[in-house]
């Protein structure tokens, strides 16, 4: 259940060279609020109604191409591709949460 990081590392490789010019480092994380932001605009742009409800119902419809991947919400509102999970152990078994 891996998901592709080619578009990631392009991007990360071009972060990188970036950054680096102003000395500063990118963090692991940077890519995925960049793109939690950007779904959020995406989100907001596309409602026609700007109360929370409505707004909330569009965020779930959203297809965005982002910096970690495509991303997009099934009908409970979940990732339908998720780049990480979490799991527990149980039983001494591994439980994806």
């Amino acid at each position: 259940e891996s998901w592709p990081m080619l578009p990631l590392v392009r991007t990360k490789n071009v972060l990188a060279k970036h950054l680096e010019q102003q000395n500063h480092t990118m963090l692991t994380y940077a890519p995925y609020g960049f793109d939690a932001v950007n779904l959020v605009i995406a989100a907001y742009i596309k409602s026609t109604s700007k109360t929370s409800s409505q707004f909330l119902k569009q965020l779930k419809e959203v297809r965005y191409q982002g910096l970690t991947g495509p991303i997009s919400f099934d009908a409970n509102g979940d990732l339908k591709q998720p780049r990480f999970y979490f799991y527990q152990l149980k039983n001494n078994q591994w439980l994806k949460l």
